[in-house]
């Protein structure tokens, strides 16, 4: 049986910077610092530093990529099968408000993704990420393709993430339930 979404937000977010974005809960309003974990690197996903909220790490530098975001009830039944998911990892983390949002380094936050309700309110939740395509545009900016402003020759943006958050009661654990390597053209260079 297929769990079905309390909520589902989706579109294009063009804020990613420095290879990442936020989603966050935090009701103090601190803004989430990077993880500093020599581990990190190539992961997807990892609770952030100094707020109530998960970071996100991308393929492209900066620019735009394609998001949904399921706000559950339950934990979901499967792993998602509604593209061919590269990369699927979960954590949990700790939301001090009922609210949450995604958060970009240099700009603000565009509906819907500015606020939502989280489906239980202040609390523990789970996050399982998914990506495909980290690797298609790896370090490159990419641009919305309904922006005006998109140069000739900059291709759609090919990245995507799903974003699955519900209520727990589990520990802080990362999962990775499927691995990718975004950084693997570079050989070596990332040790």
């Amino acid at each position: 049986m297929m769990m079905l979404p309390m909520s589902r937000l989706e579109g294009w977010i063009d804020r990613v910077d420095h290879h990442q974005f936020f989603l966050s809960a935090d009701a103090s309003g601190a803004f989430p610092m990077y993880p500093i974990d020599g581990s990190y690197l190539g992961r997807l996903v990892s609770v952030a530093q100094e707020a109530d909220a998960v970071c996100i790490e991308t393929g492209i530098a900066m620019g735009t990529v394609r998001l949904a975001l399921h706000l559950l009830d339950a934990p979901p039944t499967a792993i998602d099968a509604s593209r061919p998911w590269e990369v699927v990892e979960e954590v949990t983390f700790e939301a001090t408000d009922p609210v949450g949002r995604l958060l970009f380094l240099l700009d603000s936050t565009a509906a819907p993704f500015d606020q939502f309700d989280l489906p239980a309110g202040a609390g523990r939740y789970r996050v399982r990420a998914h990506a495909v395509g980290r690797a298609l545009d790896f370090d490159t900016v990419m641009w919305n393709p309904d922006d005006p402003e998109r140069p000739d020759d900059c291709g759609p943006p090919r990245e995507q993430h799903l974003l699955q958050v519900w209520p727990t009661h589990e520990s802080a654990v990362t999962t990775r339930l499927r691995a990718d390597d975004p950084w693997a053209h570079q050989g070596d260079a990332r040790h």
